[in-house]
């Protein structure tokens, strides 16, 4: 009669009380334990019963199914961020470049549009403190008000922020008409509010994901920074 072939214990079929059990290698060393033990059932068939019921109250809690409720949670919170991402362009608050921007996101940098609009939000509140020094000088000098102005319309262009980039083209046509504050103040109220909104819209994406980056709510209007635990800094 041919010789057995030995089974390995990271491999095991075990025929209890009619019963076939196949389990692979488990990391827990009580779960490992008890598979060593289960290998004597040839030469112990009395503890069948007593070993069969311990492995299963071990091993249930390690394949404990995911509760329903996770992915009808999950699913509603992936709804709620395509609605506040689609009124952004329905608001035309955002135009295309903002896509661009999302299609140059991949696996490898799961965080990369939040962190391009940290950065530029942070490089354009610097340049809005700028632009508030320079309206207060009397007579104004348009050439360095231009200057600001170009420097901040590129970088709020760069994210898609169509609205705040409109109102970019109006305060220099009111500066060259010597009445810019007021538009400058729309301008301002503009970048505030689509900087909330953006906030509330990537606090949502990182409740969907693990991911921890940049958070707009560092950037203060005045382009300084809040305490926090991220990296980034202007």
């Amino acid at each position: 009669m041919a010789e057995e072939e030995e089974e390995t214990p990271d491999a095991l079929a075990l025929s209890i009380s009619g019963v076939t059990l196949y389990y692979a290698a488990i990391s827990s060393p009580t779960v490992s334990l008890l598979k060593a033990q289960m290998l004597k059932l040839s030469i112990c068939p009395t503890c069948t019963a007593s070993l069969y019921s311990s492995f299963f109250s071990l091993v249930s809690p390690l394949y404990k199914p995911l509760d329903p409720n996770h992915y009808m949670e999950r699913s509603q919170l992936l709804r709620q961020i395509n609605s506040m991402r689609q009124s952004l362009f329905d608001q035309g608050l955002l135009d295309e470049q903002f896509v661009q921007l999302e299609e140059l996101q991949d696996d490898a940098n799961p965080n990369f549009v939040e962190e391009v609009v940290t950065l530029c939000y942070c490089d354009s509140s610097r340049l809005i403190l700028n632009l508030e020094q320079a309206l207060k000088k009397s007579p104004l000098d348009l050439n360095q008000l231009d200057s600001y102005m170009q420097q901040f319309k590129g970088s709020i262009s760069s994210i898609g922020a169509r609205k705040v980039k409109d109102q970019c083209t109006l305060f220099r046509e009111y500066c060259t008409a010597g009445s810019g504050e007021g538009t400058f103040q729309r301008l301002k109220k503009e970048h505030t509010a689509l900087r909330k909104k953006f906030e509330a819209y990537f606090q949502l994406k990182r409740q969907a994901g693990p991911s921890q980056v940049a958070s707009l709510s560092q950037v203060k209007n005045d382009g300084q920074t809040k305490a926090s635990t991220s990296n980034f800094s202007c």
